[in-house]
């Protein structure tokens, strides 16, 4: 990975068991943080990338955020490193909405030691695919991230977008504008030839050099032996597809609950995303309740094609998550708030009032 090591943090590799088993990368910051609360981050990739793209993010992040703790960024489990554990798992069939499931497992269980701590301030940012776990990770998880950034997510549905879906599949398809084998031969660079194909054909094409890199790098098996004159990467093609096709009933699965999300959701989109207008605003209405809308110039991978631009956008967010923390305390230790504003009595005093209120609000506004 680019860079390889930093005086800031430490990097390494965990496996956990989910839905399937899943790679995930980790970062921790080497120092302890002097004052404040700590900063945790999940980062969660979308369709055909992993989670190597996030990490020259990470390393600015680490730099610009001195309270920045620790950073989650998994592979989600038909992508990177997670397609070699689950290589005999992998099916026709699976659910984005499973997707979420696991991160929050790992959030929440597996990474519990850092998450699950008084006095942190936790934030799940996700583009594309990934920005749809985001959502559906805070409905399901109200308290355990204290505001979502939804960058660019996959999230609406109508007939028009589907056919719109449809029609990009077969032109995906004919065109092979993606592809996972590389004609390579014993000797070659495996990495460097991916990474020059990848520059002149495909989606990819431009994407920072070094994010690419990164993201190659966890692509590949660098111990493989060419078959047939060729290298393959980890993600097959056909997983890609198969997680392009669960896209449209996951999103009408999740779409009724977006309305009854209660964490603060940052839903950053660039003015040439692939998404329409009408979507933009759809979604936009049923996130009104919690919703930070911010609009910025790029398109759908502006994180990968426009790297420092990108992070310029998200270090200002979350230092705005930082100061909104600080206001709100701690919504997973609810106990040291009512203390404060209740006193050493707090239990028996919430009791009561829950008791003398009832059923004084009313569920359905008609009533």
């Amino acid at each position: 990975m680019i860079p390889e090591t930093s005086e800031l943090y430490s990097y390494k590799n965990k496996v956990t068991n989910a839905t399937w088993p899943r790679f995930r990368g980790t970062y921790k910051r080497k120092n302890p943080i002097e004052s404040g609360k700590k900063v945790n981050l999940v980062l969660v990739h979308g369709n055909g990338m992993n989670k190597g793209i996030w990490h020259y993010q990470v390393d600015k992040l680490f730099q610009l955020i001195p309270n920045l703790n620790y950073v989650v960024a998994p592979d989600l489990p038909n992508h990177g490193e997670s397609t070699v554990l689950n290589k005999d798992k992998l099916g026709h069939e699976l659910s984005w909405f499973d997707f979420t499931k696991d991160v929050v497992k790992i959030t929440k269980i597996d990474e519990s030691d850092e998450f699950l701590q008084p006095n942190v301030t936790n934030i799940l940012l996700g583009h594309s695919m990934g920005g749809y776990v985001s959502l559906v990770a805070a409905y399901l998880e109200p308290t355990l991230f204290d505001s979502i950034i939804c960058y660019n997510p996959v999230a609406h549905i109508n007939e028009e977008r589907f056919g719109l879906l449809t029609m990009a599949y077969h032109i995906w398809k004919d065109r092979k504008l993606i592809f996972d084998k590389f004609p390579a031969k014993d000797g070659d660079d495996y990495k460097d030839v991916i990474f020059k194909i990848y520059k002149k054909h495909g989606f990819f094409k431009k994407f920072d050099d070094n994010v690419l890199k990164n993201m190659v790098e966890d692509d590949l098996d660098p111990n493989q032996t060419p078959k047939d004159g060729y290298i393959n990467t980890n993600t097959e093609i056909n997983q890609e597809f198969f997680t392009y096709f669960a896209g449209t009933p996951s999103i009408v699965r999740a779409y009724p609950i977006f309305k009854a999300i209660s964490t603060p959701v940052y839903h950053v989109v660039g003015d040439n995303d692939m998404a329409s207008g009408e979507a933009l605003e759809d979604l936009r209405e049923q996130l009104k309740k919690v919703l930070h809308p911010i609009d910025v110039e790029g398109n759908h991978i502006l994180h990968a094609e426009k790297p420092d631009y990108f992070i310029g956008i998200i270090n200002e967010v979350i230092n705005e998550i930082i100061e909104n923390s600080k206001k709100t305390g701690d919504i997973r230790y609810e106990d040291l708030n009512y203390l404060k504003i209740h006193g050493a009595d707090y239990r028996d005093d919430l009791n009561k009032k829950a008791m003398e209120h009832g059923l004084a609000e009313k569920p359905f506004p008609k009533l």
